[in-house]
């Protein structure tokens, strides 16, 4: 039939097709109109026929057989029709393996049965038969002799179910009837019902457990509890038999007594018992003692959590110590730090009517790296002081006061500087006299105020800042070297760098020698006139304020005035110039000053000449008079 090759609608819906279909040739064919499929032919005979092997999982299907790598299971529903076709080893098969003929196995049955060879044939055992046991494997030939029916063989010989002799049976010389008996050793592999057992060495039962205990029951016969054994030396072994001496029950791993268990050793010795286990024990972390009369007692208030020992109860111990931490009397003593804490929102509270005291030490006695919160009375100032984190900080009374400052704006400047350090919260802001708001309006940090707006040039800009006054009796440096203290006895003392200074009394203030004493801008005293070497051209500085000028050098040298507004000497400045050398010095004033030799009106530079002198006084913001010797 021709094959056609599918383009269009060769094929219909569903797949349906009139004509027969070949794929790769003769890979698969399907033949249409006879309903058959073929694999690898073009002309199948049956519905499904396959030219060459079939393979389905492990088995295989080929023209030799059927063939797989591991057993092949038959599992019909019905019968298997071998129509009348032998499978191979069944006509002689091997031994529990293969399957049998209904005539092999008659033969078998045939081969089993009991001959009596004595010329006929007879199911009567008479003296001197020969009876003869056949098998497959073996032939076992024992004689009848009189009443004794003996089998001799090299293997043992199994029986599984009763054997009854209504005579004697003698096995290997050893008379086994009512009573059994050997000359030699006796062996019984099970159990063994008898009047008597009589072995003239020994008598070994296989079937028990070595050097079990052996018994005999309401029916005589012997039997063994296996787990109960003597070995002979005195030690008797129970295992999973429960022992009972009087009240006492032995039970496994367990001793129980109906009355008190009493364990007993001589005297001078001691009862060990190792791992201790408290049964019924609800609480296993509990942390159990021995009172007086060696009772192990407890307290429930007393047990562990995992490695923690917990106290729901008083601890009564002369010292306890825990870790670095030391509880002895009535002191706390660790060689780090101690430290109590609470939970969070929690509070460390010390429960009296008293007081506390607090660390009492001198300012040098500070800690040298104290934590934030840190508090002690300062003995050298007598108040209570703590640290802030960054310095020590006295605790008194507080007042609080408010200063004021003002500033000017420009229409662009946003940032200014305060008179002091201080915080978004801690000052007022009025611009032509409204508030402000903090954090909107203005921030603080420091000592600078940051406007969101720069204040116009018209506006008034009040900063007022709110202080807290504190009654301290000293203030001090870091160190406490330089400090102002009121003493008990009502006077103020100077102390600079450890070296008292002065002190102020109701009656007199007194300084010492060598330290001057201002008012204003002026010193008082007796003062010397510090000496300033001059190697070149220079101008008057405040630290030349009641000193004076020195040239020893040779040289051309010029020494200016300032301006006010440069150099804002107060009014009554001296300062003496003096030429100790052949060199001249010109005083020359700066744009703006006027220099006036004493006695001439004419305002000019002056020169003091070689080995000259010039005091300089002044005597307005920037007017100045010179005299002395030697000036021109």
């Amino acid at each position: 039939m021709a094959i056609n090759r599918i383009s269009g609608r060769i094929l219909q819906d569903d797949l349906q097709r009139d004509n027969d279909l070949s794929i790769q040739g003769n890979l698969l064919y399907l033949d249409i109109g006879n309903s058959r499929v073929g694999i690898g032919t073009a002309s199948p005979t049956s519905t499904l026929e396959v030219s060459g092997n079939i393979q389905v999982g492990n088995i295989a299907i080929t023209s030799s057989g059927l063939e797989s790598s591991g057993n092949i299971t038959i599992t019909p529903t019905g019968n298997v029709n071998m129509s009348g076709v032998n499978i191979n080893n069944i006509a002689d098969p091997i031994l529990d393996t293969d399957a049998a003929t209904r005539q092999f196995v008659a033969n078998s049955v045939a081969d089993a049965t009991f001959d009596v060879s004595d010329g006929v044939t007879t199911t009567t055992i008479d003296a001197g038969d020969t009876i003869t046991v056949q098998g497959t494997a073996n032939q076992i030939q024992s004689d009848l002799t009189g009443n004794i029916f003996t089998i001799g063989l090299p293997d043992d010989v199994t029986i599984n179910g009763n054997l009854t002799v209504d005579d004697t049976l003698v096995v290997d010389g050893i008379d086994i009837g009512n009573n059994i008996s050997g000359g030699g050793n006796l062996t019984i592999p099970g159990e063994i019902t008898a009047n008597t057992i009589t072995a003239n060495v020994a008598a070994t039962f296989p079937y028990l457990t070595d050097n079990a205990l052996v018994f005999t029951d309401s029916t005589d016969t012997l039997i063994t509890y296996a787990n109960i054994r003597y070995d002979g030396t005195g030690a008797i072994d129970i295992d999973d038999v429960p022992l009972n001496i009087d009240n006492v029950q032995i039970s496994g791993n367990n001793i129980t007594s109906l009355d008190n268990l009493s364990l007993t050793a001589a005297s001078g010795s001691s009862v060990v018992v190792e791992n201790l286990v408290v049964a019924g024990n609800d609480t296993p972390t509990l942390i159990y003692f021995v009172d007086s009369a060696g009772r192990a007692t407890t307290d429930s208030n007393l047990f562990f959590s995992g490695s923690t020992l917990n106290v729901a109860g008083t601890i009564d111990a002369e010292q306890l110590t825990v870790d670095n931490v030391t509880i002895d009397n009535n002191q706390i003593v660790s060689d780090g730090n101690l430290i109590l804490s609470a939970e969070a929102n929690s509070f460390v509270t010390i429960d009296n009517t008293t007081g506390v005291i607090v660390p009492v030490g001198t300012t040098a006695e500070r800690p040298t790296d104290p934590d934030a919160g840190t508090f002690r009375w300062n003995s050298d100032a007598n108040y209570l002081e703590v640290y802030d984190g960054t310095e020590w900080v006295a605790l008194g009374t507080d007042v609080t006061f408010i200063t004021s400052q003002v500033i000017t704006g420009d229409d662009s400047t946003t940032t200014f500087t305060l008179d002091q350090e201080a915080t978004t919260s801690g000052v007022l802001v009025y611009i032509n006299g409204v508030a402000q708001v903090p954090g909107t309006s203005y921030t603080v940090t420091g000592d600078q105020i940051t406007f969101a707006e720069a204040p116009q040039t018209q506006d008034t800009v009040e900063i007022r800042f709110i202080s807290l006054s504190q009654t301290i009796s000293a203030l001090t440096d870091e160190s406490g070297e330089t400090a102002i203290r009121v003493t008990a006895a009502d006077q103020i003392t100077f102390t600079v760098e450890g070296t008292e200074v002065g002190n102020i009394s109701n009656s007199a203030v007194n300084f010492s020698s060598d330290t001057p004493i201002s008012v204003g801008s002026q010193q008082l005293g007796f003062l010397d006139s510090p000496q300033r070497v001059i190697t070149g051209n220079t101008t008057l500085a405040d630290s030349d304020r009641g000193g004076h000028l020195y040239l020893d050098s040779v040289g051309i040298f010029e020494v200016t005035i300032p301006e006010q507004s440069s150099v804002p000497l107060p009014i009554g400045t001296q300062v003496a110039v003096i030429s100790h050398s052949t060199a001249d010095i010109t005083i020359n004033p700066d744009t703006g000053v006027e220099l006036y030799l004493a006695g001439n009106a004419t305002a000019s530079s002056r020169t003091v000449n070689s080995y000259g002198r010039a005091d300089l006084l002044k005597v307005g913001n920037n007017v100045w008079s010179i005299s002395g010797f030697s000036i021109t």
